[in-house]
């Protein structure tokens, strides 16, 4: 992620597009050396986020969820240690996560982080069907409805006994 010079504060967010359900741990390494008071990290995010940003140039964090706490960890190179942990009822939604740099306190400079090893495991990241999935099935829907109403205006034809001689006899008819 990079952020070119600028005149105010900016921020640049690289999201999931998947939510996971259930108890999770998300973890990545991050690297902002020479950024100053620029933050990057990790958040987790149920409608409003959770973010936290790491306190070292290279660094792992960590967020994870266990029912409804939610615990950040960072690791500078001597283990995970707990930066904060917080229970709410609103943690129980589904999640997704994003990654983040912002650039804060009147700094102009442009900043540059990077980001590896990234990893999401989770007890349940529900199936959705891609975009191009339900193209096609609206194209085939339309395609039925309309092979339906070409066979309903056009003749159709019908089949009757005829009672007294015990023979078929078709005919067509207009709908």
């Amino acid at each position: 992620m990079s952020q070119a010079a600028g005149s105010g504060n900016g921020a640049i967010t690289l999201s999931t597009k998947f939510f996971v359900e259930g108890d999770f741990t998300a973890t990545v390494s991050a690297n902002r050396a020479g950024m100053g008071s620029v933050e990057v990290g990790l958040d987790a995010v149920f409608g409003s986020g959770s973010e936290f940003a790491g306190t070292a140039d290279v660094f792992f964090v960590r967020q994870s969820r266990v029912g409804t706490t939610i615990f950040a960890e960072v690791d500078a190179g001597s283990g995970f240690t707990t930066l904060h942990s917080r229970s709410d009822a609103a943690f129980a939604k589904p999640a997704q996560f994003d990654l983040f740099l912002i650039q804060e306190f009147g700094s102009t400079a442009g900043n540059q982080a990077a980001f590896d090893n990234w990893t999401i495991v989770a007890d349940s990241i529900p199936a959705v069907p891609e975009a191009s999935t339900w193209v096609l099935l609206a194209c085939g829907l339309l395609a039925l409805r309309a092979s339906t109403r070409r066979r309903g205006g056009s003749a159709a034809r019908s089949t009757e006994v005829d009672l007294r001689s015990g023979r078929l006899q078709g005919r067509a008819r207009l709908s």
